[in-house]
């Protein structure tokens, strides 16, 4: 995806009670959305469309809960021009006295997942209307700030435009499956030939959603998929029908995998500049 970068570079996060996700079935505190906690894949898309400053805004001692992103144990986040800053919620009248939240920024409900480009369509400069984007996602500025805290997190739970960008407030499994799906529908591309949009693509996003749980990176999909590559090229030199058939459906699968380890890239932010 390439979007440009917009003006409005800085963001406060709201973290509720649910710690930027809902409590899967064996009481861990955070569920993974395609391999990142939902607070994380927030980060991560509004950094697409340019957002730099991220204020993480939560009850006192959140930030000692192990909940918040890493830059120690993540590379994703040990960006030079990436500042993560976090204040806990008794603390933020003061911040804003202070005078550290200035002109507009985005504010974002912690448990939203969405595409980049919804940003990318609504801040494009500092004119700008104020007020929601969606589910979860608003435009302040430090006059209407106390406000638009206390009514972050009352509205609907789902949103999906018709020119297929989605914005979802996960509080749910259910909600979960959605955004996955979703983030999913992303890895589809217009230019798809008949094969790639019937066939390979369709196999590729499903093994792509459970490759991911296995935490395998886009780098170990390449390495298999070179694997069934060379595999492929030896059985033909074989020369026999059987090792023939047998390299057509290892080169498919290599095929396969090579769309996976873009799909995976991509969802998890890991693609190189």
């Amino acid at each position: 995806m390439n979007l440009k970068p917009k003006s409005i570079d800085k963001a406060v996060v709201l973290i509720g009670q649910r710690d930027a996700g809902f409590p899967d079935p064996k009481g861990r505190p955070r569920k993974k959305i395609l391999g990142l906690t939902v607070l994380e894949r927030l980060i991560l898309s509004a950094y697409q469309v340019g957002v730099r400053d991220f204020l993480l805004v939560g009850s006192d001692g959140f930030h000692r809960e192990g909940h918040l992103p890493s830059p120690e144990k993540d590379k994703r986040f040990r960006k030079a021009d990436l500042h993560l800053e976090h204040i806990s919620l008794s603390d933020l009248p003061d911040f804003v006295r202070q005078g550290k939240v200035k002109n507009r920024f985005w504010l974002f409900d912690s448990d939203v997942v969405f595409d980049p480009a919804i940003l990318a369509d609504a801040g494009q400069d500092d004119s700008s209307p104020l007020g929601s984007v969606g589910p979860g996602i608003q435009i302040c500025d430090r006059e209407m700030f106390p406000s638009q805290v206390e009514s972050c997190g009352a509205l609907p739970s789902a949103a999906l435009d018709d020119k297929g960008k989605f914005c979802l407030k996960v509080v749910s499994r259910e909600d979960a499956k959605r955004a996955i799906r979703y983030i999913l529908s992303t890895g589809r591309r217009p230019e798809d030939g008949f094969m790639a949009r019937v066939f390979i693509r369709s196999v590729s996003l499903m093994m792509t959603k459970h490759l991911i749980k296995l935490n395998m990176t886009p780098n170990m999909m390449t390495i298999v998929s070179l694997a069934f590559g060379w595999l492929s090229v030896w059985l033909i030199g074989r020369g026999d029908s059987r090792s023939a058939i047998l390299a057509g459906c290892a080169f498919q699968f290599a095929s396969i995998l090579d769309h996976c380890d873009g799909a995976n890239a991509r969802m998890t932010f890991r693609i190189s500049k």
